[in-house]
């Protein structure tokens, strides 16, 4: 695979990935807070840059140092931990798609119990632009075993292939990771009501998981096969 397609290939992964039932669930939240205040669309927009920023900042902030770890370590050290990101990738990728069809059985990727009140807190009275901002940094952490795996996965992958990514191109990672949330925001913004939104995430999600899993297994799997011919080769 080209440079280039190895790029399309990580965009295309992160698309998928970040469709997901509780990234979603936090933007929607920021949304309903900002409507239910009376706020024009201008303010809609604003926050929900805001909270674009928050996120995106935190995606370049987890893969940029973890990309700058894997090149502070000498390179069989780090070819064997991008391994170990490649297994958890699996692991991660298995549990998503294990609730496709049994959700809530076992193992599950489910928001931690804190999630609720912390939301209340970022869309109360004192909500606003730096909430929203906030907001952004709390959906990265709350999805810390989907979207936070799937950026030190897309790292590892730059690295095995000797790319050189810099802190504009984890940028556009985070853009594709917010493709869903984009979406929800254009269709919010368009007069469609907020609850016609949840009804649609609540009917999708088991699919927005499985979409997940099986980008991480991609991933993975692709990162599983450069590091076994660089392995074999020899470095």
């Amino acid at each position: 695979m080209s440079n280039l397609d190895i790029l399309l290939f990580i965009c295309t992964v992160a698309a998928v990935s970040g469709i997901t039932p509780t990234v979603l669930s936090i933007f929607s939240s920021l949304l309903a807070s900002t409507l239910g205040r009376g706020h024009r669309t201008t303010k809609l927009w604003v926050n929900s840059v805001a909270f674009f920023t928050g996120f995106i900042s935190t995606i370049v902030v987890i893969g940029t140092s973890f990309w700058l770890l894997l090149t502070a370590l000498d390179t069989t050290t780090a070819l064997y931990l991008c391994l170990g990101v490649a297994a958890l990738a699996v692991a991660a990728a298995i549990i998503e798609v294990k609730d496709y069809f049994w959700y809530g059985r076992g193992i599950s990727h489910k928001p931690h119990k804190r999630l609720h009140s912390v939301l209340h807190k970022h869309t109360s009275k004192k909500f606003g632009t730096l909430s929203a901002f906030v907001l952004g940094i709390i959906a990265v952490a709350a999805t810390a075993s989907n979207i936070g795996l799937v950026t030190i996965t897309a790292a590892s992958l730059l690295y095995v292939t000797s790319l050189a990514p810099n802190a504009a191109w984890f940028v556009l990672f985070g853009m594709c990771l917010l493709i869903g949330a984009f979406f929800t925001l254009v269709t919010v913004a368009g007069d469609t009501k907020i609850s016609a939104v949840l009804q649609w995430k609540e009917e999708g999600k088991a699919v927005m998981r499985l979409g997940s899993g099986l980008a991480l297994v991609a991933a993975a799997w692709l990162m599983l096969l450069i590091i076994s011919h660089t392995l074999t080769v020899g470095l």
